[in-house]
């Protein structure tokens, strides 16, 4: 447990040792930011898939994450102190963060695909990170949150940049949808496929808090896994199958029934983490039907940002149905549990009214 007797105490959430669960605990608050950095109060984090990965401590997690570590990627709050080099931002302003720190040289940075780089930390993966009431951040990573997005919104940037990048890479306009797991980010990926033009988007979830949901953002078919719903999304694509998957679950009945319902020469793009490694029939799922294959990280820095901001401001009806509870930091493993409980969708958890 890191508990520090001296100096400005501040409450963090952390992953202490190589266990299930998480806890709260007193550090000290972060010493003046570096030149290149800004110090943020942090007013409300989000809880995303990764950090349920951390909290479960299932395989990924074991192999990743090296405790005590700090969680959380997912953050708004407000700058209080600056860098002596930075000029773009000033003590007071509103700002949520790209949780992937990238090199800035490599060829990936230099073409536009920083997403990529093979020197990427994440924040509260790699190094400590925002479930904290205080954090130093780069100021090449912050992003100035548009006066229009309320807090319990702008603290979820991240995830919806990955919905965004994900539906942006699966050729969706005029073309149908299927998407494999209602979570956050799926269920953000239903509003997102339809603003980009997608004439029909089915969903599979197993549970059925979720599929409510998929239902009120306008899921035109919305099915528990199993025979049923293969029967259905064929005969509504005409039996050939949707144009696009978009796999959000990580589940291996997910992937494997994604792929089977996939039409031939159909575009997969792949997000959902799965906890252990999986087996798949790769010559008939994939290579005989002539699919594309898409893995997608993280956000095309700073290109997806944009895209989320335009979005985030034209439908927030989409994003308040996404947020299903805001809870007070100090009641995270309530979130979590809601989370393991398949009774809920983003939470959110603020520290500051």
């Amino acid at each position: 447990m890191v508990i520090i007797n001296k100096g400005y105490i501040v409450k963090a959430i952390v992953k202490s040792s190589p266990a299930k669960g998480l806890e709260m605990v007193n550090k000290n608050k972060p010493a003046n930011p570096k030149d290149d950095e800004v110090q943020v109060q942090v007013t409300h984090v989000g809880i995303c898939g990764t950090d349920f990965h951390i909290y479960s401590w299932d395989h990924w997690a074991q192999n990743r994450i090296k405790p005590p570590l700090t969680t959380g990627h997912e953050m708004v709050g407000i700058i209080q102190k600056i860098g002596s080099s930075v000029e773009k931002y000033k003590v007071g302003q509103r700002v949520s963060v790209e949780c992937h720190k990238v090199c800035g040289v490599c060829r990936y940075c230099r073409t536009g695909r920083g997403h990529l780089c093979a020197k990427t930390s994440i924040i509260g993966v790699d190094e400590d990170g925002v479930f904290a009431e205080y954090v130093n951040l780069p100021a090449s990573n912050v992003w100035s949150v548009d006066d229009a997005i309320p807090n319990h919104h702008a603290a979820i940037f991240d995830p919806i940049g990955n919905a965004m990048h994900a539906v942006s890479k699966a050729d969706v306009a005029g073309h149908s949808v299927l998407i494999t797991g209602a979570g956050a980010i799926g269920l953000i990926s239903i509003a997102i496929a339809r603003s980009l033009g997608a004439r029909h988007i089915s969903v599979i979830e197993p549970q059925e808090y979720k599929r409510n949901l998929a239902k009120e953002l306008g899921a035109d078919i919305v099915m528990s896994p199993g025979d049923d719903a293969h029967q259905a999304i064929l005969k509504a694509t005409n039996g050939v199958g949707p144009h696009a998957l978009i796999e959000m679950s990580g589940h291996p009945l997910g992937i494997d029934s994604g792929l089977d319902l996939l039409q031939p020469g159909g575009t997969a793009v792949m997000l959902g983490i799965p906890s252990d490694k999986i087996q798949f029939d790769l010559a008939e799922k994939v290579i005989f039907k002539g699919l594309t294959i898409k893995g997608i990280i993280g956000r095309e820095m700073f290109n997806t940002w944009f895209q989320v901001e335009s979005f985030m401001i034209n439908n927030p009806e989409a994003v308040e149905k996404t947020v299903t509870h805001v809870l007070p930091f100090e009641e995270f493993e309530r979130g979590f549990e809601l989370m393991e409980n398949g009774t809920c969708a983003k939470v959110v958890l603020k520290l500051v009214d």
